[in-house]
């Protein structure tokens, strides 16, 4: 077992010290207990790790079949022979493949993070290909749902190649416009991007609710939504 100790000087009236007193505590239990815990955090912890690293190791295989499925969906879609409404079925197949494709990647670049797995790959790249892409990619769902669409890109140099990691600044302001999109009922999203010397900034602007002023201390929690995100689901 497990014994804790304690040790005190017991003295006399005048202060003289008598002899010296030993207490000791069966605290096995408790050490049982602490060690027990321990265990079972190591075990979370090591099959959380696993979790994450098989999701890492198998992002190959997961966007391998989605991929052949928008691939031979963009085949169909040039072929001018086809009906128009198939084209319309085809284009809705793309746009719901394209969807499942960008959440397969936040759930496999979570699980990188958490398997200690998720690298920058930097390289000279031109950002204003890359905002002109996005813009031309949201333009059409912003105007779909009714909200007016505003791309001022032309502050940029053409071209404006930057050093960086193309996808993961690429996929920040996809997310920017994904959820400026999805809160915006009314009024418009706008994206511009400009160059002061040699810095490149980009920002993304909507009419929709916003945050309050309380909401943002939690702004960069993981997994937390304001009022308006809870609403919106």
């Amino acid at each position: 077992g497990w014994y804790a100790q304690s040790h005190f000087v017991v003295k006399d009236d005048d202060g003289r010290p008598l002899y010296l007193a030993n207490i000791t505590t069966d605290i096995t239990a408790q050490r049982q207990m602490q060690d027990d815990l321990r265990e079972a955090q190591r075990r979370a912890e090591a099959a959380s790790q696993a979790k994450s690293m098989f999701l890492a190791n198998m992002s190959h295989e997961i966007r391998t079949p989605l991929n052949a499925v928008l691939g031979f969906t963009q085949i169909l879609l040039a072929d001018r022979s086809l009906p128009s409404e198939t084209h319309q079925r085809l284009q809705v197949i793309l746009s719901a493949g394209n969807r499942l494709l960008g959440l397969i990647n936040d759930v496999l670049d979570l699980a990188k993070i958490e398997a200690g797995k998720l690298h920058l790959v930097t390289q000279d790249f031109d950002l204003q290909r890359e905002m002109q892409e996005i813009a031309a990619l949201f333009a059409g769902r912003v105007t779909a749902k009714g909200l007016s669409w505003q791309s001022d890109l032309s502050a940029l140099p053409d071209p404006c190649v930057v050093h960086g990691d193309r996808s993961k600044i690429g996929q920040v302001v996809l997310n920017l416009l994904g959820n400026a999109l999805k809160f915006t009922d009314h009024g418009s999203v706008r994206l511009q991007a400009w160059r002061d010397g040699t810095d490149c900034w980009f920002e993304v602007e909507d009419t929709g609710p916003g945050m309050g002023a309380a909401e943002l201390d939690g702004l960069f929690e993981p997994f937390s939504q304001g009022d308006a995100g809870r609403e919106k689901g």
